[in-house]
């Protein structure tokens, strides 16, 4: 949890920093960086292991999109608001992600989940009252 912390602290401040100069190129330098990251370990995997099929492209497709869409929309929020909020509020996803696998995925959540994004909310509320 730890190192991922680190990681996601360590992206949004890249991307706001970034975006000072170019969105487009800061998006741009993001794809090629996971596309390399992403290539090592892909270039290990045996031969009989199966990738994406054909029919996994329109999802695989919508998800990066609309993952490229809100690190931009990111990029432009901390151009015209406070980096702090807009990071707090693009680090909501956890808690939006559990919402929706409960609701569309009837998946259970447990007490601590239901705390956290509770807890979360009502952060988010607070900050908003000011």
């Amino acid at each position: 949890a730890a190192v991922a912390a680190v990681g996601f602290g360590a992206v949004l401040t890249f991307v706001a920093e970034g975006s000072e100069h170019s969105v487009i190129m800061t998006l741009l330098s993001m794809r090629v960086v996971n596309v390399v990251v992403a290539s090592a370990p892909l270039a290990t995997v045996p031969r009989g292991v199966p990738g994406p099929r054909r029919d996994d492209l329109p999802t695989l497709l919508v998800t990066g999109s609309t993952h490229a869409g809100a690190n931009g929309l990111f990029a432009l929020a901390t151009q015209t608001s406070l980096v702090s909020v807009s990071s707090v509020l693009a680090s909501l996803y956890p808690a939006v992600t559990a919402l929706l696998a409960w609701r569309f995925h009837h998946e259970s959540l447990r007490r601590v989940q239901v705390v956290g994004v509770v807890a979360t909310l009502a952060g988010v509320a607070l900050i908003a009252a000011g």
